[in-house]
């Protein structure tokens, strides 16, 4: 899609033709027109249903001596909504029912929480800026949101309007004690540094932080007036007031990032949290058959694969004489889409049927087939696909824009494409899986000594199409200057090679997800041979 200053409004549920003419370009495969106008939704046009959150009261589950609160825990859903054996994901309307089970186990004594990440990362969700996701969350009974990076990605405004989405007036606490604003030195007032949970005589606090470095895989133009500050000192801080000056029993910490990396924080149980669960690294710890990590005085992390394929859960019980808390269990569930007699939540469902009468028209539209899977880590034949495609773009950006050339284009393999393209007809719902961010091609000048350190700092990560360089001091000469393409995100953020800042930019308008779908659209057909190799480029790696 060429980016333009408006959206094309989808109000009702039926196809919107894409147009195929514009930009065209060739080799590497073969060329063809970039332009594509995807269908959108005017999601706030929509009218939801009146809907019914489950209830969260009753009995808590306890015996002479003990009181039980089960916590249940998702972090890195992307938007899974959809029930899949294939995938192993529980999907939305199934996990609302996962957790019905769960919570006639200990009525009053059951609390759902997230980690972050859960919008961002399917038609569904993005076609709806979040809210489809958000809504069958708040149905389900989620009491707290802790904000992970891909939060920010349609911008503040999108985030306060889901923040706002409320079901019988309750909107669920969006967490971030160590997101700040920058103008106020104050969190950012949305957010909440934690959230107070009352249920019978017990009071249950949940922190909830940003991981530490997650905010470098956040577009620096989208939280430019924002701070993150370090956890550690945070969580202590808080975990100290919610016990001594709130008098919670327990306390929860939920951050964005690694538990792996959050056992090395200096967070300790003798800091007042209990139980803490971790995101971002899209894996379920423990894994099937170990422990549960833990710091050296007993703090457990747990955290949750991504899609939904890992659902968290850590029982702690508190003593009634001396109120000492202890975890019972600290575990995942790595098949929840396997809980015996799972059925679709009925209010879950509503959500569902609103939404996909305008989004299945728009996913199902077929514009391509392919001969074979395209993977992005057997062959690369995906990213390659899509390097191939940024510098077809950026070369036919540049031969309108002054002439110049460009030699490479650059896109982040680890992360960057998120899943293959099955052999076959190639839909758009299937394109958008595999490209759900809303990342803009663009265009940098550097000289040579700058092109031979970004080859070489960047090709652990990513995948650069020019397979002919196999010697960067001979290739690039010193005193020349080059262009070559890359992303927004990939150019601006603190977490790859370039760092760059928006000046540094020559923007094409060109987003990646809908150029690709532009150029099937023209060529009809892909074949999987162009564009496999079985490893990253191989050239000299040098300092200099």
């Amino acid at each position: 899609m060429k980016l333009k200053n408006f959206i094309c409004i989808l109000a009702i549920p039926f196809l919107v033709s894409c147009g195929s003419s514009g930009a065209s370009g060739g080799g590497g495969g073969g060329g063809g027109s970039f332009d594509y106008d995807p269908p959108t939704i005017d999601v706030d046009s929509i009218a939801v249903p009146q809907l019914k959150r489950d209830t969260l009261t009753g009995e808590i589950k306890e015996d002479d001596n003990k009181v039980y609160f089960d916590f249940y825990e998702v972090s890195d859903y992307h938007g899974a909504v959809n029930y899949s054996t294939d995938e192993k994901t529980i999907g939305l309307a199934k996990m609302a029912d996962y957790f019905s089970k769960k919570r006639a186990e200990n009525p009053g004594g059951t609390v759902v929480v997230s980690s972050g990440d859960m919008f961002q990362g399917s038609a569904e969700s993005n076609l709806t800026r979040g809210y489809y996701v958000n809504y069958g969350m708040n149905i389900m009974g989620y009491e707290a949101m802790t904000l992970g990076n891909h939060e920010f990605d349609w911008g503040l405004d999108w985030l306060r309007k889901n923040h706002a989405c409320s079901i019988e007036n309750y909107s669920i606490p969006y967490l971030g004690a160590n997101v700040f604003d920058k103008s106020t030195g104050k969190i950012l007032d949305f957010l909440q540094a934690s959230v107070v949970i009352e249920r019978g005589d017990y009071k249950i606090g949940v922190i909830g932080t940003l991981g530490d470095g997650a905010n470098l895989s956040i577009m620096p133009s989208l939280v430019e007036g924002l701070e993150f500050k370090q956890e550690a000192p945070i969580v202590k801080e808080e975990a100290k007031r919610l016990k001594e000056e709130v008098g919670c029993d327990i306390v929860v910490w939920t951050s964005h990032r690694g538990a792996e990396e959050l056992v090395q924080s200096g967070v300790m149980k003798a800091d007042g949290v209990d139980i803490a669960f971790g995101g971002h690294t899209h894996e379920n710890s423990p894994a099937e058959g170990q422990s549960a990590i833990s710091t050296s005085d007993g703090l457990k992390f747990l955290q949750t694969k991504n899609y939904g394929r890992g659902i968290a859960h850590a029982q702690l019980s508190i003593d009634k004489t001396t109120k000492e808390v202890n975890a019972e269990i600290a575990e995942v569930d790595a098949k929840p889409y396997e809980y015996p007699g799972l059925v679709d939540h009925a209010e879950v469902k509503k959500v569902c049927d609103t939404y996909n009468q305008y989004i299945d028209p728009i996913k199902s539209q077929v514009i391509g087939s392919v001969d074979a899977e395209l993977d992005i880590s057997e062959t690369y034949s995906l990213t390659n696909y899509c390097v191939d495609t940024m510098q077809l773009v950026a070369k036919h950006f540049a031969s309108e824009n002054g002439g110049y050339d460009v030699v490479a284009a650059f896109h982040n393999a680890n992360g960057g494409v998120r899943a293959k393209l099955p052999a076959g007809d190639i839909t758009y719902g299937s394109i958008y899986k595999s490209f759900p961010f809303d990342n803009e091609i663009v265009l940098v000048k550097a000289s040579a000594k700058k092109m031979r350190s970004y080859m070489s700092k960047s090709r652990s990560y990513g995948v650069w199409h020019d397979l002919k360089i196999k010697d960067l001091n001979s290739y690039f000469v010193d005193g020349e200057y080059y262009y070559f393409a890359t992303t927004d995100f990939m150019a601006t953020s603190k977490s790859f090679a370039f760092e760059l800042s928006e000046a540094d930019l020559i923007r094409t308008g060109y987003i990646v997800r809908d150029a690709i779908a532009g150029r099937i659209l023209n060529q009809k057909t892909i074949k999987k041979s162009k564009f496999t190799r079985t490893s990253n480029p191989q050239f000299d790696p040098v300092t200099n």
